[in-house]
């Protein structure tokens, strides 16, 4: 063997050297099937918890941390508990799964985690144990973390508005989502309130609501609507609000030119209810008859004129529209717009206050919450 071969053979034996040992480094142990993204699901339909009354949006929040910390994005969403669901997180297709501690006889070989403040707890695979560990550690460092009580109790409470003012005391927070309402009724020039009376007329503040028609989130937005602006996860309560905003803003420049500027809110209100279609057949209508339209009230004196399949026209495009449930949103909203004023002081109540029905139930029939229901007996601190 000549000298030349002799020192590539040294050559390539001190390359192997120093490969093979980069190649054996592990990766860190990451969730799923994918190291970029924490697939999550929430199933806690029906579930209850005495402590906390929006278990659903206090583990999203929770989820979004934890996903943050391991410098994954975020992708949860609802499920039902099953089998299949199961299978997918021994496949790593999903890689966290939140339950309520009681359902822990489904979840055998199952690593679990520590119980949260809401007797939920979070699940993974059985042969993630690293990574069981380090959802353990999160969450420790989140309850031993100052800011602990305060998230606590933004979820803990059911801000019903009109027992509140029974109560006759005022309150520090309207909503576990203060800080996204007043941000995005500021870019529309709406009192803060007046959001929160929609979002609680919609979903009760609710981010797993969904309607029988397919509205979801704080805002009940309808999934096609909500990608026309660019945003497909409606659970995400500063998506949905950021969305259902952008579309209020989009009725109210619609509604401007012919509704004075005192009443374009509840007319705004009533085409989010209603859809603007029917809002604009309204408004053609009394057009086209001769019949006031400037405000709410002469826009609802011409709905009468449209129940009836004689009086339809060329100037309505939907056809027949009773309109029933659009007044009586309108008088809700209105109230609860009044109650949160009452209840969280501020600055003088803008329009709309004129409604004369007082203090209506504000259920809604076409809502309905995956998460409790009920009101719980305990309520926020009153303000001092």
């Amino acid at each position: 063997m000549g000298k030349r071969q002799l020192s590539y053979i040294v050559i390539a034996c001190i390359i192997a050297l120093m490969v093979i040992p980069i190649l054996c480094i592990r990766k860190p142990e990451k969730p799923g099937h994918s190291h970029e993204r924490l697939r999550a699901a929430i199933c806690l339909d029906g579930h209850r918890s005495r402590s906390i009354h929006f278990s659903t949006g206090f583990n999203y929040e929770l989820l979004r941390g934890f996903a943050a910390t391991e410098q994954l994005d975020a992708d949860i969403f609802l499920a039902q508990l099953d089998s299949c669901l199961i299978d997918s997180l021994q496949l790593d297709s999903i890689d966290i799964i939140v339950v309520p501690v009681s359902a822990d006889s489904l979840l055998e070989d199952m690593a679990v985690s520590v119980m949260q403040e809401d007797s939920t707890v979070w699940v993974a695979s059985g042969k993630h144990k690293k990574f069981i560990h380090r959802i353990n550690s999160y969450l420790s460092g989140v309850r031993a973390s100052e800011d602990y009580p305060e998230f606590v109790d933004r979820f803990a409470h059911s801000y019903e508005p009109f027992s509140r003012v029974r109560r006759g005391k005022t309150y520090r927070n309207a909503s576990p989502y203060d800080d996204i309402i007043k941000r995005h009724a500021a870019s529309i020039g709406w009192d803060w309130r007046m959001l929160c009376a929609l979002v609680w007329q919609e979903s009760k503040f609710h981010i797993e609501a969904r309607s029988r028609k397919g509205a979801e989130g704080l805002m009940q937005m309808i999934p096609s609507t909500a990608k026309s602006f660019g945003h497909d996860d409606m659970l995400d309560p500063e998506r949905n609000v950021e969305t259902g905003v952008r579309y209020l803003a989009r009725l109210q420049r619609m509604f401007a030119q012919d509704v004075s500027e005192d009443d374009l809110m509840r007319v705004t209100l009533a085409a989010y209810n209603a859809g603007e279609g029917r809002i604009k057949d309204c408004i053609s209508y009394a057009k086209g008859h001769g019949l006031p339209h400037s405000t709410w009230e002469e826009i609802e004196a011409v709905i009468p004129h449209l129940r009836e399949s004689g009086n339809i026209d060329s100037t309505v495009s939907l056809g027949v529209f009773k309109g029933y449930e659009t007044i009586r949103y309108i008088r809700i909203t209105d109230s609860l717009y009044r109650a949160f004023c009452t209840i969280i002081p501020g600055a003088k109540p803008t329009a709309p206050a004129r409604s004369s029905q007082d203090q209506p139930s504000p259920q809604k029939d076409t809502v309905s919450a995956a998460g409790p229901s009920r009101q719980e007996t305990t309520e926020g601190q009153p303000q001092e």
